[in-house]
């Protein structure tokens, strides 16, 4: 069986965007702000690792303020390894070279957090 995990990463002073920045560049057809095609990499590059190591995003919520953002992605690791404990270490690992800071743990053990 899978194991459902909750992925958070929160913006380092380096990574945090102005409000509205005076670039804006196209993605899809759409112009953006340079802070939004930022975000946009971040997540990208994230999604990609994380699938470099078996886990498959189901879901990415973003929460923005005062140009820093923090995700939350829920998750699903399709494959016994790397090991959780390993997945963990490799995914702050990733987020140190990116300059964020990325927790990893269990869907059940996050939900149980925050029932209390």
């Amino acid at each position: 069986p899978m194991t459902r995990i909750v992925i958070m990463v929160f913006s380092n002073d380096a990574v945090c965007f102005p409000s509205r920045p005076p670039l804006r560049v196209m993605k899809g057809g759409t112009a953006v702000s340079g802070a939004e095609s930022m975000r946009a990499a971040v997540v990208d590059g994230l999604v990609r690792f994380l699938g470099e190591h078996g886990v498959r995003v189901d879901d990415v919520e973003e929460i923005d303020g005062d140009g820093c953002f923090a995700l939350v992605l829920v998750a699903r690791q399709t494959t016994p390894e790397p090991s959780l404990a390993l997945l963990r270490e490799r995914i702050r690992g990733y987020g140190q070279s990116v300059n964020l800071t990325i927790r990893l743990q269990r869907e059940d053990l996050f939900l149980a957090m925050h029932r209390i």
